[in-house]
């Protein structure tokens, strides 16, 4: 994987961490004695996950799909507000944080 760093003065510093993610059969020797499985999720809680990077978007949404979740995607605050006025089965909100026009903290307020 990398890691991105990005610095404005007054603004703040992100750091955009990238993971690779695993492909294929699972490797025996990542196993860890005694790990428990992750637990899963129920189709009946509906995830919807903001961010504008369409790449973390998809792979967010893949990610909490596997895990049994039923996953919506926004791709801004904007769409996320319009998505929920369509839908109030939305059980959580799976955000980023910096994100333009409206950020992932104004979104929470507006929502609750």
């Amino acid at each position: 994987g990398h890691i991105k760093i990005y610095s404005e003065i007054a603004r703040g510093t992100t750091l955009k961490i990238y993971l690779p993610r695993p492909v294929g059969a699972t490797d025996a020797r990542l196993n860890v004695a005694g790990a428990q499985p992750l637990p899963q999720g129920s189709v009946k809680d509906t995830i919807l996950v903001v961010e504008d990077d369409e790449n973390v978007r998809t792979r967010t949404a893949e990610s909490l799909h596997e895990l049994g979740y039923t996953v919506l995607q926004a791709a801004s605050g904007m769409d996320a507000l319009m998505l929920l006025e369509q839908n109030a089965a939305v059980d959580r909100i799976f955000t980023d944080i910096v994100m333009p026009q409206m950020s992932g903290r104004q979104l929470a307020d507006i929502v609750q």
